[in-house]
Protein backbone atom coordinates (compact mmCIF):
# COMPACT_ATOMS: atom_id res chain seq x y z
CA UNK A 1 0.00 0.00 0.00
CA UNK A 2 1.77 3.43 -1.19
CA UNK A 3 -0.07 6.36 -0.07
CA UNK A 4 2.93 8.97 -0.58
CA UNK A 5 3.31 10.66 -3.90
CA UNK A 6 6.89 10.03 -3.76
CA UNK A 7 6.62 6.52 -2.85
CA UNK A 8 4.18 6.27 -6.35
CA UNK A 9 6.43 7.89 -8.26
CA UNK A 10 9.11 5.31 -7.50
CA UNK A 11 7.01 2.10 -8.00
CA UNK A 12 5.62 3.65 -11.45
CA UNK A 13 8.99 4.67 -12.53
CA UNK A 14 9.97 0.66 -11.30
CA UNK A 15 7.43 -0.21 -13.37
CA UNK A 16 8.14 1.43 -16.40
CA UNK A 17 5.46 4.32 -16.36
CA UNK A 18 7.26 7.27 -17.60
CA UNK A 19 4.49 8.98 -18.61
CA UNK A 20 2.56 8.59 -15.64
CA UNK A 21 5.50 9.19 -13.60
CA UNK A 22 5.65 12.80 -15.38
CA UNK A 23 1.57 13.57 -15.36
CA UNK A 24 1.90 12.97 -11.50
CA UNK A 25 4.59 15.62 -11.39
CA UNK A 26 3.08 17.70 -13.72
CA UNK A 27 -0.31 17.37 -11.41
CA UNK A 28 1.98 18.01 -8.20
CA UNK A 29 3.34 21.57 -9.40
CA UNK A 30 0.00 22.63 -10.80
CA UNK A 31 -1.58 21.87 -7.18
CA UNK A 32 1.60 23.44 -5.71
CA UNK A 33 1.44 26.39 -7.78
CA UNK A 34 -2.18 27.05 -7.26
CA UNK A 35 -2.24 26.71 -3.69
CA UNK A 36 0.58 29.19 -3.67
CA UNK A 37 -1.19 31.94 -5.59
CA UNK A 38 -4.51 31.14 -3.73
CA UNK A 39 -2.86 32.28 -0.62
CA UNK A 40 -0.91 35.34 -1.91
CA UNK A 41 -4.79 36.61 -3.15
CA UNK A 42 -6.73 35.44 0.31
CA UNK A 43 -3.61 37.79 1.95
CA UNK A 44 -4.09 40.36 -0.44
CA UNK A 45 -8.16 40.13 -0.32
CA UNK A 46 -7.77 40.41 3.65
CA UNK A 47 -5.14 43.13 3.45
CA UNK A 48 -7.26 45.39 1.21
CA UNK A 49 -10.41 44.75 3.52
CA UNK A 50 -7.95 45.64 6.53
CA UNK A 51 -7.32 48.68 4.97
CA UNK A 52 -10.65 49.46 3.87
CA UNK A 53 -12.26 49.20 7.41
CA UNK A 54 -9.73 51.39 8.79
CA UNK A 55 -9.79 53.79 6.01
CA UNK A 56 -13.82 54.19 7.01
CA UNK A 57 -13.48 53.98 10.53
CA UNK A 58 -11.13 57.14 9.75
CA UNK A 59 -13.28 58.46 7.72
CA UNK A 60 -16.41 58.41 9.92
CA UNK A 61 -14.89 60.09 12.87
CA UNK A 62 -13.56 62.60 10.79
CA UNK A 63 -17.10 62.97 9.63
CA UNK A 64 -18.39 63.09 12.90
CA UNK A 65 -15.86 66.44 14.32
CA UNK A 66 -16.82 67.81 10.90
CA UNK A 67 -20.49 67.48 11.75
CA UNK A 68 -20.30 69.12 15.45
CA UNK A 69 -17.95 71.70 13.81
CA UNK A 70 -14.76 70.50 16.11
CA UNK A 71 -12.99 70.38 12.98
CA UNK A 72 -11.45 73.96 13.90
CA UNK A 73 -10.51 73.30 17.51
CA UNK A 74 -8.52 70.82 16.72
CA UNK A 75 -4.22 71.20 16.24
CA UNK A 76 -3.44 72.63 13.20
CA UNK A 77 -1.36 68.92 11.88
CA UNK A 78 -4.71 67.03 12.98
CA UNK A 79 -6.73 69.24 11.10
CA UNK A 80 -4.54 69.14 8.39
CA UNK A 81 -4.47 65.30 8.03
CA UNK A 82 -8.24 65.08 8.55
CA UNK A 83 -9.19 67.04 5.33
CA UNK A 84 -6.39 65.34 3.71
CA UNK A 85 -7.90 61.79 4.47
CA UNK A 86 -11.49 63.67 3.98
CA UNK A 87 -10.53 64.36 0.39
CA UNK A 88 -8.23 61.39 -0.14
CA UNK A 89 -10.00 58.39 1.21
CA UNK A 90 -7.98 55.83 -1.32
CA UNK A 91 -4.58 57.15 -0.10
CA UNK A 92 -2.32 55.15 1.90
CA UNK A 93 -1.04 56.38 5.18
CA UNK A 94 2.60 56.50 3.76
CA UNK A 95 1.28 58.44 0.98
CA UNK A 96 -0.65 60.86 3.25
CA UNK A 97 2.43 61.33 5.71
CA UNK A 98 3.82 62.51 2.50
CA UNK A 99 1.14 64.60 1.32
CA UNK A 100 1.22 66.81 4.40
CA UNK A 101 2.99 69.93 4.56
CA UNK A 102 5.38 68.53 7.04
CA UNK A 103 5.84 64.94 5.73
CA UNK A 104 5.72 62.38 8.48
CA UNK A 105 6.06 58.54 8.54
CA UNK A 106 3.73 56.54 7.93
CA UNK A 107 3.69 55.49 12.04
CA UNK A 108 3.13 58.95 12.57
CA UNK A 109 -0.03 59.31 10.50
CA UNK A 110 -1.35 56.08 12.07
CA UNK A 111 -0.95 58.12 15.66
CA UNK A 112 -2.26 60.87 14.25
CA UNK A 113 -5.74 59.42 13.13
CA UNK A 114 -5.63 57.45 16.02
CA UNK A 115 -6.07 60.47 17.71
CA UNK A 116 -8.55 62.23 15.82
CA UNK A 117 -10.79 58.60 16.36
CA UNK A 118 -10.55 59.10 20.27
CA UNK A 119 -11.30 62.30 19.66
CA UNK A 120 -14.88 61.52 17.83
CA UNK A 121 -14.88 58.73 20.29
CA UNK A 122 -14.73 61.64 23.45
CA UNK A 123 -17.50 63.32 21.39
CA UNK A 124 -19.86 60.76 21.03
CA UNK A 125 -19.41 59.88 24.91
CA UNK A 126 -19.96 63.44 25.89
CA UNK A 127 -23.06 63.68 23.60
CA UNK A 128 -24.46 60.36 25.30
CA UNK A 129 -23.86 61.96 28.60
CA UNK A 130 -25.73 65.15 27.60
CA UNK A 131 -28.59 62.97 26.34
CA UNK A 132 -28.61 61.07 29.08
CA UNK A 133 -28.97 63.93 31.15
CA UNK A 134 -31.97 65.30 29.07
CA UNK A 135 -33.53 61.64 29.55
CA UNK A 136 -33.03 61.40 33.53
CA UNK A 137 -34.14 63.68 35.80
CA UNK A 138 -31.81 62.33 38.75
CA UNK A 139 -29.08 62.97 36.80
CA UNK A 140 -30.54 66.53 35.38
CA UNK A 141 -30.62 67.23 38.93
CA UNK A 142 -26.86 66.03 39.62
CA UNK A 143 -26.04 68.49 36.30
CA UNK A 144 -27.82 71.51 38.00
CA UNK A 145 -25.86 70.70 41.20
CA UNK A 146 -22.61 70.77 39.51
CA UNK A 147 -22.78 73.74 37.63
CA UNK A 148 -20.13 75.89 37.66
CA UNK A 149 -18.01 73.90 39.50
CA UNK A 150 -14.47 73.57 38.14
CA UNK A 151 -14.07 69.79 36.98
CA UNK A 152 -10.96 68.05 35.96
CA UNK A 153 -10.78 64.92 33.74
CA UNK A 154 -10.78 62.65 37.01
CA UNK A 155 -14.18 64.19 37.77
CA UNK A 156 -15.74 64.08 34.48
CA UNK A 157 -14.60 59.96 34.10
CA UNK A 158 -15.94 59.77 37.47
CA UNK A 159 -19.37 61.16 36.46
CA UNK A 160 -19.44 59.59 33.20
CA UNK A 161 -18.96 55.91 35.48
CA UNK A 162 -21.85 57.54 38.47
CA UNK A 163 -24.33 58.47 35.67
CA UNK A 164 -23.91 54.85 34.67
CA UNK A 165 -24.97 53.63 38.01
CA UNK A 166 -27.78 55.85 37.84
CA UNK A 167 -28.44 55.23 34.80
CA UNK A 168 -28.90 50.97 35.30
CA UNK A 169 -30.87 51.89 38.58
CA UNK A 170 -33.36 54.47 36.46
CA UNK A 171 -33.85 51.51 34.11
CA UNK A 172 -34.01 48.85 37.37
CA UNK A 173 -36.84 51.25 38.78
CA UNK A 174 -34.87 51.99 41.74
CA UNK A 175 -34.97 56.28 41.48
CA UNK A 176 -33.17 56.52 44.59
CA UNK A 177 -29.78 56.54 42.68
CA UNK A 178 -29.10 60.23 43.10
CA UNK A 179 -28.13 59.73 46.55
CA UNK A 180 -25.74 57.82 45.63
CA UNK A 181 -23.85 60.09 43.01
CA UNK A 182 -24.27 62.41 45.78
CA UNK A 183 -21.90 60.64 47.69
CA UNK A 184 -19.05 59.63 45.19
CA UNK A 185 -18.80 62.55 44.33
Amino acid sequence: YFKDSYQIEDILTVMGAHNSVLSLINEKILKDVRNKVNRKVNCDKANIKKTCMAAAEQITAIQKLADNDMLDELPSELKELALLRLDNPEMTLSELGASLTVPISRSGVNHRLKKLIDAAKKLSEIVDVNSFINECPQAARLAEMLEGREMVNGQINALGETLGVVRQQAQCGDVSGHHLVRQEI
